[in-house]
């Protein structure tokens, strides 16, 4: 009995780290494509700015992010404008690297987000957008009232009673009230009337 019940959690685990490893890979594509437009939009500025191409070399400890930015862009001519709330302490040491790539770095490292504005690069943490509310599609009611001889032919699989009510009202034009409390109250059936009335 034991062997079942771990051999059920066996299962559960496994379903659990599948469907993570299916988030993560979706959260790793979205950052990558993120990060490759972030790219190209440094590399067309590079065109215009051609000391983004330049060489650097530079050593920090303790330095924090904001610093050493403003400096090693300072040491390369470079307009940067980085948001004061960036409070992150680098360790680094870079030789003979370019400071595109040595930018490209440290957005990837420390999750940065970067706009252009001419040629003034700004930089700041990252936010990502707050993610779509998937609203499921209302399914539309297989509901069906003939006014000539009052045939009424309902499929119903989990649909509020108060819709289907408001639905056969609209069809029969005739009113029809339900109870307070059941308006949500889910039905399921088949119904087709014949002309005598079952």
């Amino acid at each position: 009995m034991n062997y079942k019940i771990l051999q059920t959690s066996k299962k559960h685990t496994s379903l659990v780290i599948i469907s993570l490893c299916l988030l993560v890979g979706k959260a790793n594509a979205q950052d990558n494509e993120r990060f490759a437009k972030i790219e190209q939009k440094l590399r067309n500025l590079a065109t215009t700015t051609p000391s983004l191409n330049d060489s650097v070399d530079v050593s920090v400890s303790d330095v924090s992010l904001q610093e050493f930015i403003r400096a090693t862009a300072v040491a390369n001519k470079i307009n940067i404008s980085i948001d004061p709330k960036l409070n992150v302490t680098v360790v680094n040491n870079f030789t003979r690297v370019k400071f595109i790539d040595l930018l490209l770095f440290l957005v990837r490292q420390y999750d940065l987000d970067v706009t252009i504005t001419g040629n003034i690069i700004s930089i700041a943490k990252y936010i990502a957008p707050p993610s779509e509310i998937v609203r499921p599609k209302q399914k539309d009611l297989i509901i069906a009232y003939n006014t000539i001889d009052s045939m009424l032919t309902v499929d119903l699989q989990n649909d509020t009673l108060a819709k289907v009510v408001k639905q056969i009202s609209k069809l029969s034009g005739k009113n029809i009230i339900v109870s307070t409390g059941l308006e949500t109250k889910t039905i399921n059936g088949y119904i087709q009337t014949s002309k005598n009335g079952y």
